[in-house]
């Protein structure tokens, strides 16, 4: 099920930290982006790798609350999957 943007978002030394909401459970979660993969690539699809990333399990700390981390990488494959 895909994550929602809660648009709550954290300045961190390395990107930023936004608030989701896993929209199958309604609990939270943090995705954790990278400065370069927002720079490059946005919010839109940060969130939407995040998304399919949380969707395959793929977390990198479970919590509560999960944390899904995305860097370029992450979003490259995503628009490269998605096109």
């Amino acid at each position: 099920m895909p994550l929602q943007d809660a648009g709550m978002r954290l300045p961190t030394l390395t990107g930023e930290n936004a608030k989701a909401t896993d929209l199958e459970t309604n609990t939270p979660v943090v995705v954790s982006v990278t400065r370069e993969a927002l720079d490059d690539y946005g919010w839109g699809t940060a969130m939407a790798a995040a998304s399919d990333k949380f969707d395959h399990g793929n977390i990198a700390q479970a919590g509560p609350p999960p944390v899904v981390t995305i860097n370029s990488k992450d979003c490259e494959d995503w628009s490269q999957d998605d096109a």
